[in-house]
């Protein structure tokens, strides 16, 4: 044999031993010979925003982040409510993609908590103070859709409001002309509208920056006690009076441009709203026989107003993202009597059937909100403060953005306001609120 043979048939068999040696070592990796210790693969990293707090539609535009443990495997869910803080929350708000909760405490510090969800139990972590200025005393916190703001409102010891407008940018308070008596945010987060009461005693409806600079006065109203509340699409506003001493106190919708009115709601005494992202349908307390205030459902379109058959205040309602259902914590009316323990009822707005959901003993539930999943109801326990949860079923498969179906701009039967309320607001825009 030649030694060219000899060669060949040398390499021939190298490459075979090689082969089978590289076949041998995958099979033995793929079968196990490193192994992942159970338990210990992080989720995801949850984060949470660093300041500026807010932008886009109140999610962070510089973050820090933050792990958080692996979820559980969902064990049967807690019966009642469960508390998650111990100090009272005020403005309590889901979001940064619906993954953490924001939160002002009495003397104005600013927090954020990252949602967990432990063998099906919700808790609030890596609870983080945002370095910001504080403001005590504040009762409410008017969020927008969008942008890096809010509206701090306070109410004094004769029930009379002012706000202060938050700038996240600049994490500083701009105090408003104590002259707003109402106020709500247009669509967008870019624009103000509210009620301004002038030395005479009239009212007039404006529109402005954030922070009243740049306002536009749109039509005077005829009574100076008016609450305005504004629709989710921005068209129109629904108000009512808020120190009318008569027997019926009417709810009112005007275009946002203040030109053309209707009375939606005629008859009874009547005060609240809270509108359903659809900007058509809303829920208002009617005051009954009893000096109770029970939720009705009301409807710009025009179909009659219906009783939801609960006692209860538009601040203890919250909608679903598709405005087919509305949640409600308050007290069953059955004829003339009242059931004497709250809970929380899903109501489906077409069929007016619910589900009922249990609180527990000592719960005075306001300032709903749910998870983006539609699983979970978060909120305040006005007794004492603090912020709860229930579970409430296994919730929305894809949550999605909310879409609205805008509210028609002419409303049948809608009067346009007569020339003479128009006016001009002379009042000096100078006499800010002192703080706390």
């Amino acid at each position: 044999m030649n030694k060219k043979a000899i060669i060949l048939l040398g390499v021939m068999f190298l490459l075979i031993v090689g082969t089978l040696g590289f076949l041998i070592w995958q099979k033995n990796k793929s079968s196990g010979s490193t192994t992942q210790p159970t338990g210990t693969q992080p989720s995801p990293a949850t984060t949470l925003p660093d300041s500026p707090i807010l932008s886009g539609t109140n999610t962070p535009s510089t973050v820090g982040t933050q792990t958080v443990p692996k979820d559980e495997p969902v064990l049967a869910p807690p019966s009642g409510a469960v508390q998650l803080t111990n100090e009272e929350v005020i403005g309590a708000v889901l979001f940064y993609r619906g993954n953490s909760i924001a939160y002002l405490n009495p003397a104005g510090a600013f927090y954020q908590s990252a949602i967990k969800n432990l063998g099906g139990t919700v808790s609030l972590g890596s609870t983080r103070e945002v370095m910001v200025e504080k403001r005590g005393g504040i009762s409410k916190v008017l969020w927008p859709t969008g942008g890096n703001a809010f509206i701090a409102e306070f109410v004094d010891n004769e029930n009379k409001k002012s706000y202060a407008y938050f700038n996240g940018d600049t994490g500083k308070y701009t105090d408003l002309p104590l002259q707003i008596t109402s106020l709500q945010w247009l669509p967008g987060g870019t624009k103000i509208i509210y009620v301004f009461q002038s030395s005479d005693g009239k009212a007039t409806l404006s529109t402005a920056n954030p922070d009243s600079s740049g306002y536009k006065n749109l039509v005077t109203l005829l009574d100076p006690d008016v609450e305005i509340k504004a629709s989710p699409n921005g068209q129109g506003l629904l108000f009512y009076r808020i120190r009318n001493y008569g027997q019926d106190n009417k709810i009112v919708y005007v275009t946002s441009d203040g030109k053309l009115f209707k009375t939606v709601i005629k008859d009874g005494y009547n005060l609240g709203v809270s509108w359903a992202p659809d900007s058509r349908h809303f829920v208002f307390g009617k005051k009954n026989a009893s000096g109770d205030f029970v939720l009705w459902l009301g409807d710009t379109a025009g179909d009659p107003p219906v009783s939801l058959d609960m006692v209860a205040t538009p601040d203890k309602a919250t909608w679903a993202q598709d405005s087919s259902y509305v949640m409600v914590a308050g007290k069953a009316v059955a004829g003339r009597t009242k059931a004497t323990v709250e809970t929380v009822r899903k109501i489906d707005i077409t069929t007016l059937s619910s589900e009922e959901f249990d609180v527990g003993e000592g719960v005075d539930a306001r300032e709903l909100f749910m998870t983006l999943k539609e699983d979970k109801l978060f909120f305040k326990n006005y007794n004492g403060g603090q912020l709860y949860y229930i579970d409430i079923g296994p919730g929305i498969t894809n949550p999605a953005p909310t879409t609205t179906t805008p509210a028609p701009t002419t409303i049948p039967g809608t009067a346009t306001q007569p020339a003479t309320q128009t006016g001009t607001q002379t009042t000096p825009r100078t006499n800010l609120r002192s703080g706390p």
